[in-house]
């Protein structure tokens, strides 16, 4: 049928498509529509205002503090499956052993292993490896990767 139009110099259904494309964007949606919604809790705040600080008193909508909240929570989600993703396809921590260690444990090097020690307490040192001859080193780019995936996150867990 759109052959015979443009036969004919007929105004097609494919300028039409052109046209609705262009005026109203794309046909579907970006993404499948699924947004983070937060479950933010509200309790009363009782104050003593005077009447005047009463008067002048603006409060946001429940409406825009759960959108920006909402927004903040999806962003933070969205990084960690950034990272996550990035470690699990090899982009990050390529020198990191995913091999399971209880079907084939690795091999003992002839100088003995070296070690991730992160000390503990308030005012500990930063992390460094504990070489086989006692000697101590920074981190490397992948040990320090290993250090912040098994350092607990310091939030919230988002709901």
């Amino acid at each position: 049928m759109e052959k015979e139009a443009i036969e004919e110099g007929k105004p097609h259904f494919a300028d039409l498509r052109e046209l609705a494309r262009k005026a109203y964007g794309p046909g579907y949606p970006k993404g499948n529509g699924e947004r983070h919604i937060a479950f933010v809790r509200t309790y009363p705040k009782y104050e003593l205002l005077t009447p005047e600080e009463a008067e002048n008193l603006t409060l946001p909508s429940i409406e825009d503090v759960v959108a920006r909240k909402s927004q903040e929570e999806e962003d933070v989600l969205v990084e960690e499956f950034k990272e996550r993703l990035d470690f699990n396809t090899g982009a990050t921590g390529k020198t990191i052993s995913r091999q399971r260690r209880f079907v084939c444990a690795p091999q003992r090097p002839k100088e003995g292993w070296s070690f991730v020690v992160k000390p503990l307490g308030k005012n500990a040192p930063p992390p460094f490896v504990g070489l086989p001859d006692g000697s101590q080193r920074e981190p490397t780019e992948d040990e320090q990767l290993y250090i912040k995936r098994n350092t607990p996150k310091a939030r919230k867990r988002i709901e």
